[in-house]
C-alpha cells in the first residue's frame, strides 16, 4: 500500500471519530467518509448500527431530524434535503429568506439505497427496500419496495410471500431504528 494511502486512511479514521459525536446518534459499527462529504445540521441525524454511507454524501438537515435505520446501505453521491426554499414570494429576493419548508426524513432497516440517489423531505424509506442508482425520492416508498427512476417509481417488490415474512420476522428480531429525542 502506498505511504499516502495509509496516510488518507488514519486522517479518515480520526475525523470519523471526532465528527461522530456531532451527530444526534451513530450507531456501532456505522461509517462515512468526512473527508469528502458534507453535512449540515449533524446533531439532527440518527444513524442505526451498521449503517454505511458511501463518500460525497451531501446531507442537509436543519431543524429537523433525518432517522436511518440499522444495517441500511447507501451508495456515494447520496442527497439527503430535508427542506427547501421559500420562492413564492413576490417582489422578495432569495438572499433574504433565511429558512423554508423543512420536515423529517426516516429510513428503514436493512434498506438499500444506490450511488447518486437524492432524498427530499418528508419522505418515509420502509423497511427492506431498495432505491435505484440515480433516482429522486420524492414521495414515501412502501416496505420491501424496489423503486427508481426521477422521481422513483414503484418497480416490483424485494420479496412477497413467505420469503417476506421471514425477513420481516428478521429485521423485527435483529434490527432496530434509532431513538429521537421527542423534542425533534
Amino acid at each position: 500500500m502506498h505511504p499516502v494511502d495509509l496516510i488518507g486512511g488514519a486522517r479518515r479514521r480520526l475525523l470519523r471519530s471526532l465528527y461522530r459525536r456531532r451527530f444526534g446518534a451513530f450507531g456501532a459499527g456505522s461509517s462515512y467518509d468526512p473527508t469528502t462529504s458534507s453535512i449540515d445540521g449533524y446533531q439532527n441525524f440518527y444513524l442505526g448500527r451498521n449503517v454505511y454511507i458511501g463518500g460525497h454524501a451531501i446531507l442537509s438537515a436543519v431543524g429537523v431530524s433525518v432517522v436511518i435505520g440499522d444495517d441500511t446501505i447507501i451508495g456515494p453521491g447520496l442527497c439527503i434535503m430535508a427542506g427547501d426554499h421559500e420562492f413564492s414570494l413576490p417582489a422578495v429576493s432569495f438572499h433574504e429568506i433565511s429558512e423554508g419548508r423543512n420536515a423529517g426524513i426516516s429510513i428503514g432497516r436493512n434498506v438499500w439505497i444506490g450511488a447518486r440517489v437524492i432524498v427530499l423531505k418528508s419522505v418515509t424509506i420502509g423497511d427492506a427496500a431498495v432505491i435505484g442508482a440515480g433516482s429522486v425520492v420524492t414521495r414515501d416508498v412502501q416496505a420491501f419496495a424496489l423503486v427508481a427512476g426521477t422521481p422513483a417509481r414503484f418497480l416490483r417488490w424485494r420479496f412477497e410471500g413467505a420469503e417476506r415474512d421471514r425477513h420481516q420476522a428478521f429485521i423485527d428480531r435483529e434490527l432496530a431504528m434509532p431513538k429521537v429525542p421527542s423534542a425533534q
